[in-house]
């Protein structure tokens, strides 16, 4: 603003001069000082919106300030809700998988027993065999073999609890010469068993599998000798 006065102070006195110099001493002080208000009067013209455009230039900025921290306000509120969903939808998956889990523990459960019954075996035979059940894509329950040249398949529930209780007899209820489906009681036996029931001998196979399942051989070892002493003494041809 002092450069632009300046610049018009000389081009007044430059006016002035020459005037003077065409008047001579008809070109008065009041004269100069009228040019020179009108051509201020101007120059004003000119800066008269200023304090306009500078008032809406810091409302400007301020609307932009608070604009940012809405914007930052709106972003932490998004994070903190996509926070809050993801963990819900991972508890609803988590909830959904145990679920799934539990489903298909029930399934193998009442389809495992009921084959263990209709093979006649103990009921300890299905706590080991729920480890070896599997579901197929469809929701059958199956067991894994192997084919004539070893590689393991899978087969059908009932083949494979079949062969499960062939290579283990013991599980199997005896079935006595009277033909009953549990072997009939008795007295003391040979080989050291003293098994006298049915009863007993499920108590037998539950501790016997017990044994197995902590690697407590020496146990086993004792309990399988039990079982077998059993089997001799009711003249069961059967091998544990």
């Amino acid at each position: 603003m002092g450069d632009e006065l300046k610049v018009l102070q000389d081009q007044v006195t430059d006016l002035t001069s020459k005037l003077e110099a065409a008047k001579g001493d008809k070109f008065t002080q009041e004269d100069m000082d009228r040019v020179v208000q009108e051509r201020l009067g101007r120059e004003k013209t000119k800066y008269v919106d200023y304090d306009d455009l500078k008032k809406f230039k810091d409302e400007h900025a301020k609307n932009e300030d608070v604009q940012k921290q809405k914007d930052l306000e709106s972003s932490k509120n998004y994070e903190e809700l996509k926070k809050g969903w993801t963990e819900k939808e991972a508890n609803f998956n988590k909830a959904l998988i145990e679920k799934d889990a539990a489903f298909n523990s029930l399934r193998i459960d009442n389809a495992l027993g009921a084959e263990v019954a209709a093979q006649n075996a103990y009921p300890e035979a299905k706590e080991v065999l729920k480890t070896l059940v599997t579901l197929s894509d469809d929701g059958t329950p199956q067991m894994e073999g192997k084919d004539q040249v070893g590689n393991k398949v899978a087969i059908a529930l009932t083949e494979g609890v079949k062969k499960f209780l062939e290579e283990r007899p013991h599980l199997v209820k005896a079935s006595g010469s009277g033909g009953g489906g549990t072997p009939p009681a008795g007295g003391g036996g040979a080989g050291g068993a003293g098994a006298g029931s049915a009863d007993e001998l499920s108590d037998l196979n539950t501790q016997y599998m017990q044994a197995v399942n902590q690697r407590n051989a020496k146990l086993a070892g004792e309990l399988k000798a039990k079982i077998q002493g059993y089997f001799t003494q009711k003249n069961i041809s059967r091998t544990v």
